[in-house]
């Protein structure tokens, strides 16, 4: 980049002049008011040819998302007027994780040797969502349990937390007796006063005792130490969430999975001495994932239905934005150097500028926080993206791409706009935002600063 700007030759200068244009992302407009935004209208078109021109915008379903092995997983049901509903099933291998005594407590490959009294679903969280004020004590998160009838296989993605998959086979009958309800409350965290730390709060379900039994009636084998040994004799369990009907019913939490206090499972079986219970812990893993189950068709955006049914001239009203598994959008800049045709240009700034819709997340969905252009871009020429409370907006730089493509004389090709990271696989949310041609007065637009020479 430096070699390419010490290429001008600024000693033959007469005029060397810095303009900010407002490219802004509508059809063809004759009333464009093109540049209106930074500056003086008459100073810039006396510098400038106000020329419209197209920004390529459209909303894809980001379908068949897997966050795998996450020390935090979503379990629960969202339902939105926007964007639907989402689904989040937890998959997972179980492993012999110990006991409170030193040995087995229990005689394993027959149910002669094991009196289960009673089996607890331990389930510590950290998120939840939706977050409304009027969400005070939570809303129930009702959960079928079933075995799975074929291993997890690890995707191969050791370097990361997702992947696509197809769906994992499981007995689709509920295992009996464990189909249950769980009520999160967001101020049940526990304060230590002495040691000044907060603890997550946890939740717990009782099971059936058979379900207990029939995890500590396995061959002795599967209860060596070692994460991966117990899924060879049983392949696992999935916690399905059942589907909220309304707005009202909606409830996501975020729980912990990670080792040592994460989700367990407790059976009890017999005691130790009279007053001491036995007891033995199981966990999840060492293979385990969220899987996420969109109904598309239950939203009542007009605009949101047709782009996820295909039509992405809809992307010109508004695109959509969608966490864990839920959209992305699609966008392919104008050629600069066709726009700059015959001028020397140096592009000193680009943003391309993302206005939250009006009537956006209604049902208490949070916005993402920060939006990312993963895997299309070198991450050097992306920065910014951060939201905006104050202007509900976003902000993409996009100043070295754009030059690149200008300086290069590359093609414009479609990249891709996601939440972050951490927010596209780790939460819910989501954001309606202003296409190019938006009847708000606050469309999608492409924001240049640069510097005119002229001999």
């Amino acid at each position: 980049m430096k070699s390419r700007m010490s290429a001008v030759p600024f000693g033959g200068l007469s005029v060397l002049i810095t303009l900010a244009v407002v490219l802004s992302a509508c059809r063809k407009d004759p009333n464009s008011g093109l540049g209106e935004e930074l500056g003086d209208r008459d100073f810039l078109t006396e510098h400038y040819q106000d020329t419209a021109f197209d920004i390529v915008v459209y909303t894809m379903p980001d379908t068949g998302l897997i966050v795998q092995n996450a020390e935090r997983m979503l379990l629960g049901s969202m339902q939105d007027g926007v964007f639907g509903r989402a689904d989040y099933h937890v998959y997972s291998q179980l492993y012999y994780a110990g006991s409170n005594t030193d040995d087995l407590g229990f005689v394993p490959d027959t149910v002669n040797g094991v009196s289960v009294d009673s089996v607890v679903l331990i389930m510590p969280y950290s998120s939840l969502y939706p977050k409304k004020e009027d969400v005070t004590y939570g809303r129930p998160i009702r959960l079928n349990l079933h075995r799975l009838t074929e291993d997890l296989l690890d995707s191969g993605h050791a370097d990361s937390l997702y992947s696509v998959s197809s769906e994992v086979a499981y007995d689709p009958a509920v295992l009996p007796g464990n189909g249950f309800t769980i009520t999160p409350r967001p101020f049940d965290s526990v304060t230590d006063t002495v040691n000044n730390s907060t603890y997550v709060p946890a939740l717990s379900a009782r099971l059936d005792p058979a379900f207990g039994l029939s995890l500590m009636t396995l061959p002795a084998d599967a209860y060596a130490q070692g994460e991966s040994v117990f899924s060879e004799y049983y392949p696992g369990i999935c916690l399905r969430s059942v589907a909220a009907g309304t707005e009202s019913e909606s409830s996501v939490v975020s729980f912990n999975f990670g080792s040592g206090e994460g989700v367990r499972i407790i059976v009890y079986h017999g005691l130790v001495d009279e007053k001491t219970p036995r007891y033995s812990v199981f966990g999840f893993g060492p293979v385990r994932f969220t899987k996420v189950e969109r109904d598309y068709g239950t939203s009542t955006d007009r605009d949101f239905l047709a782009q996820m049914r295909g039509d992405s001239t809809a992307g010109l009203r508004h695109v959509y934005l969608a966490a864990s598994g839920g959209a992305y959008i699609g966008c392919v800049l104008p050629n600069v150097r066709e726009l700059f045709a015959g001028r020397r240009i140096i592009i000193n700034r680009a943003h391309l500028v993302l206005k939250a819709a009006s009537a956006a997340n209604g049902s208490g969905i949070e916005v993402p926080q920060s939006l990312t252009v993963p895997e299309s871009l070198d991450a050097a020429y992306n920065q910014g993206g951060a939201w905006s409370a104050d202007k509900k907006e976003y902000r993409l730089t996009l100043t070295r791409y754009l030059q690149r493509l200008f300086y290069e004389e590359a093609t414009p090709e479609p990249f891709y706009i996601y939440p972050s990271t951490e927010e596209r696989y780790g939460t819910p949310r989501a954001v309606k935002l202003n296409g190019p041609s938006a009847e708000n007065g606050s469309p999608m637009k492409l924001e240049l600063i640069y510097t005119e020479v002229k001999e």
